[in-house]
């Protein structure tokens, strides 16, 4: 709608939106080509590995009634 010449003002009235949501997504889609900038991925670092998760699901697929305290006295033995 920029593109096409509407002002700010009036696209954010045809849409239900502030005119700063109006600039903040004109301003993502100038740097990044979309309107919804990327999300940075912040996370924990993972406690379990590749392996170790690949493991678990074999002993759960073996023994599905294994409960949460012998899961993870089974990875304190094996992966301590």
């Amino acid at each position: 709608l920029l593109e096409e010449g509407w002002d700010i003002e009036r696209i954010a009235v045809a849409l239900g939106v502030s005119s700063r949501s109006i600039e903040r997504w004109e301003a993502n889609y100038d740097e990044h080509g979309h309107v919804n900038p990327p999300t940075p991925i912040i996370s924990r670092p993972r406690l379990l590995d590749q392996v170790m998760t690949d493991e678990i699901h074999e002993l759960l697929a073996d023994s599905p009634s294994l409960l949460l305290d012998e899961i993870c006295e089974w990875l304190a033995i094996y992966h301590d």
